[in-house]
């Protein structure tokens, strides 16, 4: 399984193509029209959770990302 941080892949998708293309096998440029946009956050959004579960949804997307990372260098 392949992990991408979507934040990464937004912040920087020149980066995150260069080493998926890499691993695809694809031409290193970023395909015509390429665009990411992040998806509108706000804070409020979390507000209907716990505590309890926030920090849950925290550590798994901490997972997540330390995973990606690995794909990345």
């Amino acid at each position: 399984m392949l992990f991408i941080e979507y934040e990464k892949l937004c912040d920087d998708p020149g980066l995150v193509w260069k080493a998926l293309s890499s691993f695809a096998s694809l031409p290193s440029e970023l395909p015509t029209g390429f665009v990411i946009r992040k998806a509108p956050y706000h804070e409020t959004d979390l507000m209907k959770f716990d505590d309890k579960t926030k920090d849950e949804a925290y550590g798994i997307h901490s997972e997540l990302v330390s995973r990606s990372k690995d794909f990345l260098s």
